[in-house]
């Protein structure tokens, strides 16, 4: 259940690093204890972000990287609860290409230092620090 609840929100979103309310809000609605909770959030994570690299590798595979920016982002944002460490199992070929393609995006209006946090959050997912 508490995923049922925790996923969607993670996914597009309304979860971030910066926005724990709705997750403890969300926590206490099932009335699991901090601990309890953090744990199936870190489960939800680490499962989500293995199947969004499936799905990044799958759209590289077939020559369609255009469709790889918000998977990206969405595993950048995972990264951030974690300091990086998502677990993932990427080739070093395909690691860089994820990154650089991470790289080229338009961050306009963003400070730098956040950007610059963010790229080394997915080298660290990415196995590439």
């Amino acid at each position: 259940m508490f995923e049922t609840e925790v996923s969607p929100a993670l996914v597009n979103g309304d979860i971030t690093i910066e926005s724990g309310d709705k997750l403890t809000e969300i926590q206490e609605s099932f009335g699991l204890s901090p601990e309890d909770a953090e744990q199936a959030f870190l489960d939800i994570i680490l499962k989500r972000a293995q199947s969004a690299m499936s799905r990044v590798k799958a759209e590289l595979i077939r020559g369609r990287e255009e469709n790889c920016t918000e998977i990206v982002q969405r595993l950048v944002r995972y990264a951030q609860f974690v300091n990086g460490d998502l677990e993932l199992q990427v080739e070093e070929a395909t690691a860089w290409k994820i990154f650089n393609m991470y790289e080229a995006m338009d961050f306009e209006g963003e400070e730098a230092e956040a950007i610059e946090e963010r790229k080394n959050l997915l080298k660290i997912a990415l196995g590439l620090s």
